[in-house]
């Protein structure tokens, strides 16, 4: 494959050779897990928000009217599979978005961002970099025991538009 740097004498420049993810992927790649966590940090005592950090999967909230179930098992954190997420998409090479989505005591509900494709990085993020966000006025959250949980859960299956809510807070969830 023949590529502009051919041209000039120099390297077969595959970074131009590679698909746009790729390309962003090498030309500014995104920092460690911690050192994102201490940038969201940072952002989020700026605008007030708690610094304590919980870590949530799609699994683990529900948005039931006015506040956000937190199921109860997830008083823990997910913080593990949530490095696994933006370590993901650090290798996607399409950026990612660490936002704060509630407030739960002293603790701030906190999501990792994937896009699952370019458009949806262009459309969502800035592509191949990292965005934090925070939702204001912090929405309440409650933690939810078994019994409770399994019931609201069982009734918002049958919600569509908490599968599209869901899909935007978390993108991309493979």
């Amino acid at each position: 494959m023949r590529d502009w740097n051919d041209d000039i004498g120099g390297s077969e420049g595959w970074i131009f050779s590679q698909p746009l993810s790729a390309k962003l992927a090498v030309m500014n790649p995104l920092p460690p897990f911690d050192k994102a966590l201490a940038g969201f940090i940072t952002f989020a005592q700026s605008q007030g928000a708690p610094a304590d950090l919980l870590f949530v999967e799609p699994d683990d909230v529900v948005l039931t009217g006015r506040f956000l179930s937190v199921r109860s098992t997830a008083r823990d954190g997910r913080r593990e599979s949530a490095m696994l997420r933006y370590e993901a998409a650090c290798k996607a090479g399409l950026g990612a978005k660490i936002a704060g989505i509630a407030g739960v005591g002293e603790q701030l509900v906190c999501v990792v961002y994937r896009p699952i494709n370019e458009r949806e990085a262009e459309e969502r993020i800035v592509p191949g970099d990292i965005k934090y966000s925070l939702r204001m006025p912090l929405p309440e959250a409650r933690f939810t025991g078994r019994i409770l949980w399994l019931l609201i859960s069982w009734r918002a299956r049958r919600d569509s538009w908490l599968k599209d809510w869901k899909r935007d807070t978390f993108g991309h969830t493979g």
